[in-house]
Parts: C-alpha cells; structure tokens; sequence
C-alpha cells in the first residue's frame, strides 16, 4: 500500500522530473537535487515522521575552530541553517544537515520546500566549509561571526 509520504515524494519527482525509486525496505528514498545535492527522506512509520537530510561535506581533520565555532552558533540560533540542524554522521564522519516532522498534515507545498530549502542550505554550507580560509577574506569572515553574534 502506498503511504501519504510516498505518494508525495513521486508528486514531487514527477513535478521536478526527478528521478527517485521510492521507498525502500528501511524506509529511506533519496531524490537527486540538481546536480550537486541529494536529499534523503527517511520514514519513522510508529511515530508518523519523516526525516529530511543531506551530507555536506566530509568531516576534516583539521576544520578551523572558526568554521566549527560558526557550525555550533548557527545551530544555537538556527542562523544560517535555515531550521535545519547541523551535525557529524557517526557512520560516514560526514557534516550533515537534517530536520524532523510529522507526516500527518503534510502537503506537497510544505514537501516541497523542506526538500528544496535543504538543498540549498546544503550548498551554500558546502561552499563555506570546502573554502580555504587563506581564500576568504578576513573581512567577509567578520562579517559573518558579527551576524551571528547580533541574532
């Protein structure tokens, strides 16, 4: 029998035409965003949820203390990630960005913007994290502790 969750996750493919081969037999289905991203979605079916993630990138050794400093507060304040909570797989020691909500009452718009907003998220702290420091400016740095620091 086909879920509510599953029949939004083919709407969406079908919408974006996106391939995805549904759910599989641990509850997880991936759609390829763009190029770049791919989205999982993972159903908890005894508590009615659904779980959103992506992998960053994988977890260096030597990440600055700024870019972990900034990890934490934009977690803290939900600053920069959008809602979404950063965190380090214990499987794959990959960065990842991931949410929790409930299936009932979800709707393809609400779908929709969870997957395309995770994305985004996830490319934009791509960018950040697999950007040298020597390469950024110490300006455009400072900039963006003071955003946190002021929210």
């Amino acid at each position: 029998m086909t879920t509510h969750a599953e029949l939004l996750l083919q709407e969406y493919a079908q919408l974006h035409q996106l391939e995805t081969q549904g759910f599989d037999n641990d509850k997880v289905a991936c759609i390829q965003f763009e190029q770049d991203v791919e989205v999982h979605c993972q159903l908890n079916e005894q508590e009615d949820l659904i779980s959103f993630y992506t992998y960053v990138s994988p977890m260096e050794k030597d990440v600055s203390k700024e870019a972990l400093l900034l990890m934490l507060q934009a977690n803290h304040f939900c600053s920069l990630t959008r809602g979404y909570t950063l965190s380090v797989s214990p499987s794959s020691n990959q960065v990842m960005l991931h949410n929790v909500m409930p299936v009932p009452g979800l709707i393809t718009e609400t779908f929709s913007w969870f997957i395309e907003q995770l994305a985004s998220t996830t490319r934009e702290w791509r960018n950040f994290l697999q950007t040298p420091a020597e390469e950024t400016s110490p300006a455009a740095r400072e900039e963006m502790f003071n955003l946190l620091r002021s929210v």
